[in-house]
C-alpha cells in the first residue's frame, strides 16, 4: 500500500496543480477587453458575422496584426464567437486553457531535458525539478497580462506550436541511432509543420530552429550526434537567414536614423533593449508585479551608451552573460540553457524591428527555461528545510497570482492601478479615465486627464480627451480649441492617434458637443497634415486625407470629399478603404460623387490585379451602386 501511495503521490501532483492555476485564473475571466483586443477582434463582425466559407476566407485573408495576417490565431478567435461585439468571458476561458496546455508542454519538455542529461544528480531528481521549475513559470504573476488580455493569445499560441516543435524533435532525435530515417524525417517534417503554425499564429516563430539549435549546443544533448549536413541545412542556415533580416533593418532605415512613427532609431533601440532585459530578469526572478502592466510607453530611451549611464553596464552585462553561456555550458548546464534559450527568444523583439519597447508578454515563451536553476537549487536542500523552502516559494508565487488575477478581474481598479504605478505613461492615464468614465465618474476622470496633461503639455490624445469630457460636462474649450491646433502643427504624435480622431470626428458631427464642429475638426485636420510626423509617413497621410474626406463628405462637399478619398486610396490602395468612401459619400448624399468615385477606381482596386477576394468584392459594389442607384434616383452615365 505504502508503494502504491508513493508511485501515486508524484502522478498526481502535476493535475492538482494544473488545476490549480486554472482555478485561480478563472477569477480574472470577468475583466474587459483592453485597446488592441478591439483592433484584432472587429474583423468577426466586419463582413456581417462568419457565417460560411466565403466570410470566413475574408476573415482569415484580412489579418493585419503582423506580416503574416496570423490566420490560425484568428481561426481560433471562433471557438469564442464568430460576430462582433461580444463578450470576454469565452475569450478569456480559452486563453487560460491554452496556458494550461503550454503548462504541460514545459514540464514535459524539461522532463525530457533532465532525464537525458548526462549529470546523474539531475536524472535522479529530473521530476521534482522540472515540477517546480515548471510551476514557477505557470504561476509567475508577471503572466497574467498575457493570459487575460485576450489578443495575447497570439503569443501564446506561438509559444504553443514551438513547444510542440521542441517536443517533438527531442522524441524523433531519439529514434537517431536505431531508426536514423525515420529520425531525420520526422525531426524535418515537425521542424516545418510546427514552424509554419507557430508563424502563422505570431512571427516569433520564425524562432523555432534557432530555439532548436540551442538546445543542440546545451550540455543537455543526447550522446548521439546529429548530421552536421542536417543541422547546417535546417537549424544553422534558419538563423544566419534570421540574423540576416534583423541587421538589414538598421542597414535600410539606418542605424541612426529615427523611425517617424517610434521616437528612436534602430541604435537607440537596440541599446535601450539591453536596459529593459534587466528590467524582465528583476521582474522574472524577483516576482515582481509592481509597476508592470501593459503600459510602458514612457520607458525612457537610451539615446548613447552613456545617457543614461546605466546603458553601457547594461550592455557589458548582456554580452557577459552571453560569453558565460558559451564558456561554462558544461559547468553550469542549466544556467546556460535558460539564459541561452533566453536571449535567442528574444531576438526578433528586442532588437532591430521597429516595434514598441517594452511589453511583458515577450518573456512568455522565452522564459520557459529560467526557473530550472531555481529549482536544481531548492532540490540541493536537506532535511526538512527542502519541503518548507520549496513550499514557501510556491505558495507566495500563487498569492501573488491570485492578487493580480483578482485586480484584472475589475476594470477600474486595474486602471487605476495602472495610472498609479506608471504616472508618466500617457496611455495609462486615459486608460484610467476611459475606466472611470465607464464607471460614472466622469468628473474624476477629467481630473486625472487634467493631472496628466501638466505632465504631457504637448500629448495630442490627452488633450482631444479631456476636451470630449468637458464636452460632455458643458465646459467650456475653447482655449483647449487654440492649444490643440497649435500643437498639432509640431508635436510628434503616435500612430494609435487615429482611434481617437475616429471617436473626435464623430463627436464633431453629433450634438454631443456645440464647441466642436466639422468645420474646426477640417481646420484641425489640415493642421495635423503640415506635421513633420505626417509629412514622413504615407500611411499618416493616408489616414487624415480618410478623415478629412468623412468631414467634406458631412458638410455636403462631395467633390471635396471625393478628392481626399481619392488621396488617401492611392497612398494606401485597400479595397476596403474604397467601399466604405463611396458608402460614407453616399450615406450623406453625395450620391454623384460616390458614383464618380467607383467610376474612377474600380477597376484598377477590384477588376483588375490577382485579387483573392475579386469575386466578393465584385459583387459587393455592384450591391453598393444599386443601392446607390436607387436611394438617390441616378443611373450610371
Amino acid at each position: 500500500m505504502k508503494v502504491v501511495s508513493n508511485s501515486l503521490f508524484p502522478a498526481l501532483m502535476w493535475p492538482v496543480a494544473i488545476l490549480v492555476v486554472v482555478a485561480i485564473y478563472l477569477h480574472g475571466v470577468n475583466g474587459p477587453f483592453l485597446f488592441d483586443d478591439f483592433a484584432n477582434l472587429d474583423a468577426l463582425g466586419a463582413h456581417g458575422g462568419v457565417n460560411d466559407w466565403q466570410s470566413l476566407w475574408l476573415y482569415l485573408s484580412q489579418g493585419d496584426a503582423g506580416p503574416t495576417g496570423r490566420p490560425v490565431s484568428l481561426l481560433s478567435f471562433l471557438i469564442d464567437d464568430n460576430s462582433w461585439p461580444s463578450s470576454p468571458e469565452s475569450f478569456k476561458y480559452t486563453n487560460i486553457l491554452i496556458h494550461a496546455l503550454n503548462g504541460c508542454l514545459v514540464f514535459w519538455l524539461q522532463l525530457l531535458l533532465l532525464q537525458q542529461s548526462p549529470r546523474q544528480n539531475f536524472r535522479e531528481k529530473h521530476f521534482y525539478i522540472a515540477l517546480v521549475a515548471s510551476l514557477l513559470w505557470l504561476l509567475h504573476p508577471l503572466f497574467t497580462s498575457t493570459v487575460l488580455y485576450v489578443v495575447q493569445r497570439m503569443a501564446m499560441l506561438s509559444a504553443t506550436f514551438v513547444l510542440a516543435g521542441l517536443l517533438s524533435h527531442i522524441l524523433f532525435r531519439s529514434l537517431i541511432e536505431s531508426r536514423p530515417k525515420a529520425a531525420y524525417a520526422g525531426m524535418t517534417i515537425s521542424l516545418g509543420f510546427w514552424g509554419a503554425l507557430s508563424v502563422l499564429s505570431k512571427e516569433n516563430g520564425v524562432l523555432l530552429p534557432a530555439l532548436i539549435l540551442v538546445l543542440e549546443c546545451s550540455g543537455f544533448r543526447a550522446n548521439d550526434k546529429l548530421s552536421r549536413a542536417w543541422i547546417i541545412s535546417f537549424l544553422v542556415v534558419p538563423t544566419i537567414i534570421i540574423l540576416g533580416y534583423l541587421l538589414s533593418i538598421p542597414l535600410k532605415q539606418g542605424f541612426f536614423v529615427e523611425w517617424p512613427s517610434r521616437g528612436f532609431s534602430p541604435f537607440e533601440r537596440l541599446i535601450t533593449e539591453s536596459r529593459i532585459l534587466w528590467d524582465y530578469f528583476f521582474r522574472l526572478y524577483a516576482f515582481r508585479v509592481e509597476g508592470s502592466g501593459l503600459f510602458h510607453d514612457n520607458y525612457a530611451v537610451s539615446r548613447s551608451l552613456v545617457d543614461p549611464l546605466v546603458t553601457l553596464p547594461a550592455i557589458i552585462g548582456i554580452l557577459l552573460l552571453g560569453y558565460l553561456c558559451v564558456i561554462q555550458r558544461k559547468r553550469w548546464p542549466l544556467l546556460s540553457l535558460a539564459l541561452s534559450f533566453y536571449f535567442v527568444g528574444h531576438l526578433i523583439e528586442s532588437t532591430t524591428v521597429s516595434l514598441e519597447l517594452y511589453f511583458e508578454h515577450r518573456n512568455y515563451l522565452p522564459a520557459i527555461f529560467l526557473f530550472l536553476p531555481v529549482a536544481a537549487g531548492l532540490q540541493w536542500l536537506t532535511g526538512w528545510i527542502k519541503p518548507v523552502t520549496t513550499g514557501l516559494v510556491l505558495l507566495t508565487v500563487t498569492f501573488l497570482l491570485l492578487n493580480r488575477v483578482n485586480l484584472w478581474s475589475d476594470s477600474v481598479s486595474l486602471a487605476s492601478s495602472w495610472a498609479k504605478e506608471a504616472p508618466h505613461s500617457v496611455r495609462a492615464q486615459r486608460s484610467a479615465a476611459i475606466a472611470l468614465t465607464q464607471a460614472g465618474r466622469v468628473e474624476s476622470a477629467l481630473d486625472v486627464l487634467n493631472q496628466a496633461f501638466e505632465k504631457h503639455a504637448e500629448e495630442h490624445s490627452i488633450l482631444m480627451h479631456r476636451m470630449l469630457l468637458k464636452c460632455s460636462l458643458g465646459q467650456n474649450i475653447a482655449q483647449d480649441k487654440v492649444l490643440l491646433l497649435e500643437i498639432s502643427r509640431h508635436a510628434p504624435f503616435n500612430p494609435k492617434l487615429t482611434n481617437m480622431i475616429d471617436v473626435f470626428l464623430s463627436a464633431s458631427k453629433g450634438n454631443g458637443c456645440q464647441s466642436l464642429n466639422p468645420e474646426y475638426s477640417k481646420e484641425w485636420i489640415s493642421a495635423l497634415m503640415t506635421n513633420p510626423v505626417a509629412r514622413s509617413s504615407g500611411g499618416f497621410r493616408h489616414q487624415l486625407y480618410f478623415f478629412r474626406g468623412v468631414i467634406r463628405s458631412y458638410e455636403k462637399d462631395g467633390d471635396g470629399a471625393k478628392s481626399d478619398f481619392v488621396h488617401a486610396i492611392k497612398l494606401r490602395p485597400r479595397v476596403g478603404v474604397f467601399l466604405q468612401s463611396a458608402a460614407v459619400l453616399a450615406t450623406d448624399g453625395n450620391c454623384r460623387s460616390a458614383l464618380n468615385l467607383i467610376s474612377e477606381l474600380e477597376d484598377p482596386l477590384i477588376h483588375s490585379g490577382n485579387n483573392f477576394n475579386k469575386d466578393y468584392y465584385q459583387s459587393e459594389l455592384k450591391i453598393l451602386t444599386a443601392k446607390i442607384q436607387d436611394s438617390c434616383k441616378l443611373d450610371i452615365q
